[in-house]
């Protein structure tokens, strides 16, 4: 018998397509032209563009899901900031999602229109964190 396992892109586009509203778990035919399409998409767009491949896999999904809903740009910056804390991984990590908590709560208060949007975000990555320590013992 051989065991399949999920490589790390794969765990990661799972946690964000569940929070794009697509269950992956669902429609196998469906799922199959989706996900291949939705997995070279994201790999292409966030996942290679950050080179989450180079890191560890708590940051490459912190880093790879922040880039979904910040953009690019920002999930660099916070990563170069995470990363040069010189501390473990966990408390990289712990920075770069700060940041972005950071980042929402301030799109808000300039925005208060958006406050409809704050348990989602919030949501999202407390969902990350468990996720994140779920599929990956040494976090």
């Amino acid at each position: 018998h051989t065991i399949m396992t999920k490589t790390n892109i794969e765990k990661a586009l799972i946690f964000a397509l569940s929070w794009s509203g697509h269950n992956p778990s669902k429609n196998r035919t469906v799922r199959n032209s989706e996900e291949t399409y939705a997995l070279e998409l994201y790999r292409k767009e966030y996942w290679d563009a950050l080179a989450c491949d180079t890191m560890d896999w708590p940051m490459a999904m912190a880093v790879f899901d922040t880039a979904i809903t910040c953009g690019v740009s920002r999930a660099k910056r916070w990563l170069k900031r995470s990363n040069g804390s010189h501390s473990s991984t966990k408390e990289q990590v712990t920075l770069l999602l700060q940041d972005r908590i950071i980042h929402h709560l301030k799109l808000i208060k300039e925005n208060p229109a958006l406050h409809k949007y704050k348990r989602g975000w919030l949501n999202r990555v407390n969902d990350l964190k468990k996720y994140i320590e779920i599929n990956n013992s040494t976090f």
